[in-house]
């Protein structure tokens, strides 16, 4: 198996040494278990623009899998592999957002040909995998074929005139997964990915909104 693990990163934030630290361990894990890894930085202006790229370069280089990762999100390196073996072409592990509740949706009609984002709760009891409609593109695994299957572009930040609701580049993604595809991604237990949403060089937040401290 051919992976390529995207960075996309964000000209003023750059990359916290913490996930240089991960992505070794990630790098040394896959290839332990003999996954051919490359990895690519993607600095632009806008993420959709930076996921676009990365998902072009894996379809260029003949990849069969490409694992997304955010320069903010750390997790134990060894959710990749469970990440790569799901039976779904795509799978998560969750974070906590920024904006708090975990990174997994399900995508439901509001009724006026909108759609609504309905947070999942998955915690340590929940099964190893949980179907989900949409998680946050900071920590997936997506099979090369998604992208085949569909026309580009992949990732686009709109607005709906319609329904007045901005789309972001990750709902737009798994809306057309859904919709065209009928992929339903699944989601890894919080507990086998331990994932970490850096909200400094130092300080990340974990799935139970718990401070994390990490010393460099």
């Amino acid at each position: 198996m051919r992976v390529l693990i995207g960075i996309p990163v964000h000209p003023e934030l750059g990359v916290s040494p913490l996930f240089v630290r991960f992505l070794n361990q990630a790098l040394s894990t896959l290839a332990s278990n003999g996954i051919q890894v490359d990895y690519l930085f993607m600095t632009t202006p806008s993420i959709e623009t930076a996921r676009e790229s990365i998902a072009n370069a894996l379809l260029d280089g003949g990849y069969d899998k490409l694992i997304f990762l955010d320069s903010d999100v750390i997790l134990d390196a060894g959710a990749l592999l469970f990440m790569l073996i799901t039976d779904s072409p795509i799978a998560c592990c969750p974070y906590m957002t920024k904006r708090g509740g975990l990174s997994v949706y399900y995508i439901t009609s509001d009724g006026t040909g909108g759609f609504k984002q309905v947070p999942l709760t998955i915690d340590m009891f929940s099964p190893q995998f949980t179907p989900v409609d949409a998680c946050g593109l900071g920590a997936v695994a997506v099979d090369s074929d998604v992208f085949r299957k569909m026309k580009s572009p992949y990732f686009l930040f709109s607005f709906n005139e319609k329904t007045r609701q901005y789309i972001s580049e990750d709902v737009y993604f798994f809306l057309r997964v859904k919709n065209e595809l009928k992929i339903q991604p699944l989601s890894l237990n919080p507990n086998a990915c331990r994932a970490v949403h850096l909200v400094s060089p130092t300080i990340g937040i974990d799935t139970t909104g718990k401070l994390i401290y990490f010393t460099l």
